[in-house]
């Protein structure tokens, strides 16, 4: 996943530009999926082993304003390498998520909470 739009890696989507940030080559955009793969699936050491395991990007931060090719220049930023986040923004949680359905009850209205 990353900052850009389905099936292309262009900083730009639609009106807005996001940056430099955003764009991204189509073959470091493949060679960085064959890396995922091969680190993922086949349990191969690629370059991704020394990376953080989650990379954010912020988008924000430039002035808004049009580009000579019309686009509003919104800007955005990647965390950096190193821990892939940005500390001022974001800081790690530890969630719990448990998976619940409700079931129709006998009277119209009303449901009970099942944890499945």
């Amino acid at each position: 996943m990353g900052p850009w739009t389905h099936m292309t890696t262009d900083p730009v989507s639609g009106d807005v530009d996001f940056g430099p940030d955003a764009g991204m080559s189509y073959e470091h955009y493949n060679a960085l999926q064959l890396q995922w793969f091969d680190a993922t699936l086949k349990q191969i050491e690629t370059e991704l082993s020394n990376e953080p395991p989650v990379r954010i990007f912020v988008m924000g931060g430039d002035d808004g304003r049009r580009s000579q090719a019309g686009k509003m220049r919104h800007g955005g930023r990647c965390g950096p390498k190193k821990t892939g986040l940005c500390p001022a923004r974001v800081s790690p949680t530890t969630t719990c998520v448990k998976s619940c359905a409700y079931r129709r009850a006998a009277h119209p209205g009303s449901a009970e909470r099942v944890h499945v």
